[in-house]
């Protein structure tokens, strides 16, 4: 039988089944704010899009232990259904690309200029002035290290040491 565990940093909606992570149609449904329906329609729609990496069936074994596992399910009519999809990392960024509601093209827009972001190159003339700046600083830092140390080793010790704790005058006390 196949292990379906549930992932604690983002739970419940994160499941592990058949050793990948994946998100229930149900969830993603409510997240792109779609009718379950038309999520599968969707997916119908577009099957070439859906590779068995992207996104795959429960069995009814996987379909009844997520049921058993997670008691908000058994208020909805999730565990009844017997079509139940699950989708990978790849295959909710599909989906938000073949889905037509606000929501699905606004998360479509954050994924695509994420990405976007993360492989816009940097100029090799910045990545230059960003470590001239920081071997300006690094240099400044050894040459007062340098400095400190020198003055260190050049201090003569004095030979007059003041006396250390508490001194007083004595004052004549004799009476008169």
């Amino acid at each position: 039988m196949n292990s379906i565990t549930n992932n604690e940093n983002t739970a419940p909606i994160v499941f592990e089944i058949r050793n990948t992570q994946v998100m229930v149609d149900y969830d993603l449904a409510m997240m792109y704010d779609v009718a379950l329906e038309d999520l599968h329609l969707a997916t119908q729609t577009y099957a070439n899009r859906f590779p068995e990496h992207f996104m795959f069936k429960l069995n009814k074994d996987e379909n009844q232990v997520i049921c058993e596992q997670h008691p908000r399910f058994k208020t909805n009519a999730f565990c009844s259904i017997t079509d139940t999809l699950v989708f990978t990392q790849l295959g909710m960024y599909m989906l938000s690309s073949v889905l037509d509601t606000p929501k699905a093209v606004d998360i479509n827009i954050n994924i695509l200029e994420t990405i976007h972001v993360q492989r816009t190159p940097v100029s090799e003339a910045k990545v230059k002035e960003a470590l001239q700046v920081l071997d300006a600083k690094i240099n400044n830092a050894v040459n007062f290290l340098n400095k400190k140390i020198e003055t260190i080793g050049n201090e003569t010790p004095s030979t007059e040491r003041k006396p250390v704790g508490y001194t007083y005058e004595k004052k004549d006390t004799k009476l008169k």
